[in-house]
């Protein structure tokens, strides 16, 4: 099916292929179950379903609510000035930006409570972004606050992803790291705060692709412009006896590194005996 130009009053199910390429207005509710691509400019102002795959290749202005339980690829922009529940996956490519701004019809949200959303443009907010569950992932940027209830897992297996503005990890909230080597970014993962980073929950390490971390290794898991708080739990790989991993919450970074087990003076050797 190919849109010109058209509005909805009612209710729209596609269940197969519907391709938009001029002007969509959905004033009640379309439910996508099948393939959406959007090539100009689709509005929302009530209720948009998605159940399959939709693909914003222009503009998607909503208005109201947009729900995701499928997936969603917005390749160019989406302005945000309703809801949008995540409950699939959300994915902002590289170059493309989501924001959620105010206008006259409200104030733009984005709540997700399971699935993913991968971040590797610009997702832009006035509101703090609630992720309630799943993962948080990408080697972007976003402009704003976060609530981390689910799982961090900056970049894409490494990656660097940048957050202008506040990060807070929730009791329940884990922070995922994988390391296959030195190097930020492209060898472990690094999240950079410029705000205040409040931590709390979980930190969650992995070593990749055999990699085998030595005494005087060391990781900047985080980067931030201030800390308060401890992560409660640490899930940590494990080490030779005569390694042991060392947690440093320091003014502007978190480091992780691996020193090793000191000698006991000969007088503690002795009392041990």
């Amino acid at each position: 099916m190919i849109l010109l130009v058209s509005g909805n009053y009612g209710t729209l199910n596609n269940y197969a292929e519907m391709y938009n390429v001029a002007i969509l207005d959905n004033l009640g509710t379309l439910n996508n179950v099948g393939r959406l691509d959007n090539y100009t400019t689709l509005d929302n102002h009530a209720t948009v379903n998605n159940y399959g795959t939709l693909n914003n290749n222009d503009l998607l202005f909503n208005y109201s609510t947009l729900n995701n339980v499928g997936t969603l690829n917005n390749k160019a922009w989406i302005d945000n000035d309703g809801m949008i529940n995540n409950a699939g996956t959300f994915v902002i490519a590289i170059g493309a930006l989501l924001t959620n701004g105010t206008n006259i019809y409200g104030t733009g949200t984005y709540t997700q409570s399971m699935g993913a959303t991968v971040v590797d443009g610009v997702f832009s907010s006035v509101t703090p972004i609630q992720i309630n569950g799943g993962t948080l992932s990408g080697s972007g940027v976003i402009q704003g606050d976060v609530m981390m209830g689910g799982t961090m897992a900056p970049g894409d297996s490494p990656g660097v992803l940048t957050i202008q503005g506040n990060y807070t990890q929730l009791t329940g909230g884990t922070f995922f790291a994988e390391l296959a080597g030195l190097t930020p970014g492209t060898q472990y993962d690094q999240l950079v705060v410029s705000g205040l980073a409040s931590l709390d929950g979980t930190l969650d390490v992995v070593l990749l692709n055999g990699f085998v971390v030595r005494v005087g290794d060391s990781f900047v898991l985080m980067t931030f412009g201030s800390e308060n708080g401890q992560f409660s739990t640490l899930d940590l790989p494990s080490l030779p006896g005569y390694e042991r991993w060392l947690l440093s919450y320091n003014a502007n970074d978190l480091t992780l590194s691996v020193a090793g087990t000191p000698t006991p003076e000969p007088g503690g050797l002795l009392l041990l005996g």
